[in-house]
């Protein structure tokens, strides 16, 4: 008998992992961006609470991954190096946007199109995103195919 084997996007585990130690307060995730827009409003109001911007911080990133999940890349790059802005330590975060550029890069390389100057500007788009997943993870083989 065949086993069949499940198969799972990559960041789906990354994802997992960022998730699990914020588990109780996922509930208040149900709307990522007027989750969002209601941690900036008290981060401003409260700017030296680490508490807060941590918060905010996990919020961004799963509002990235959702959005990576659905394919809007830009966006979900915008939303995940914010979180990283607001929490360099975390290692999940920095992961988390190491796969994001990656997975922006690759259909911009990839996918034809019919004006030559605009290919042209989206391979050194994505060359620029892989750059830049590559200073966060120089050991990343998977970056190396792209360049």
């Amino acid at each position: 008998m065949k086993q069949s084997v499940l198969r799972f996007h990559p960041l789906t585990f990354v994802l997992l992992a960022v998730l699990m130690p914020g588990i109780p307060s996922l509930g208040a995730q149900t709307n990522g961006p007027a989750t969002i827009e209601r941690l900036k409003r008290e981060v401003r109001s409260k700017p030296r609470d680490r508490s807060l911007k941590n918060q905010l911080a996990h919020a961004q990133n799963n509002d990235a991954m959702s959005l990576g999940n659905l394919g809007n890349w830009e966006e979900a790059t915008t939303q995940m190096e914010e979180a990283y802005r607001l929490d360099r330590q975390n290692a999940s975060f920095k992961e988390n946007l190491t796969q994001v550029y990656l997975n922006y890069a690759d259909p911009l390389y990839r996918e034809p199109t019919r004006e030559r100057s605009y290919q042209s500007y989206r391979h050194r788009e994505s060359k620029r995103l892989v750059e830049k997943a590559l200073a966060l993870n120089s050991g990343l083989a998977s970056a190396y195919v792209l360049l």
